[in-house]
């Protein structure tokens, strides 16, 4: 996982089942800039609660947004107008 500048956050090693997770603390610097979930050669189901998956009280349930295009571009949700 690579922050906004390119710098790796963390490394997830897949487990023998064929899993891998990680949990990113809340004072985890965002600096105001997408994360890229980087795979150099594989094949996934990815699951981000919030981004994939949601509850169903989430303010925008069911909307993905992100890409796996690093030279895409859209406007992050604005949370306060929900």
């Amino acid at each position: 996982m690579l922050d906004a500048n390119g710098a790796v956050l963390a490394t997830l090693e897949v487990q023998t089942n064929g899993q891998a997770s990680h949990w990113f603390a809340a004072n985890v610097s965002r600096d105001a800039g997408p994360w890229r979930l980087h795979l150099p050669v594989a094949e996934a189901t990815v699951n981000i609660d919030g981004l994939t998956r949601w509850d169903s009280g989430d303010p925008h349930p069911n909307l993905t947004c992100w890409t796996p295009n690093p030279d895409s571009w859209f406007a992050f949700l604005d949370p306060a107008g929900c």
